[in-house]
């Protein structure tokens, strides 16, 4: 038995119902992989967000001590 992976699930859809039958993801179509589901990458790791974000505040401080330097009379 192989683990659940929910990147690999797919689901069987017709657009419009009596359309042509596709297979796509769970995440259709606010993955934007495509029509076929076959370019869909696994989302950020939580770390790499961590670190967006600190490099963000970390930008932030500089930019207001930066402007409170260049301000003082």
């Amino acid at each position: 038995m192989q683990p659940y992976d929910p990147w690999t699930v797919r689901e069987t859809i017709t657009i419009p119902p009596d359309g042509p039958t596709r297979v796509v993801c769970h995440l259709w179509p606010e993955c934007q992989c495509g029509d076929d589901c076959a370019h869909q990458e696994a989302p950020d790791a939580p770390a790499a967000r961590w670190i967006l974000a600190g490099l963000m505040v970390a930008t932030a401080i500089a930019g207001g001590v930066a402007l409170y330097l260049g301000l003082r009379p």
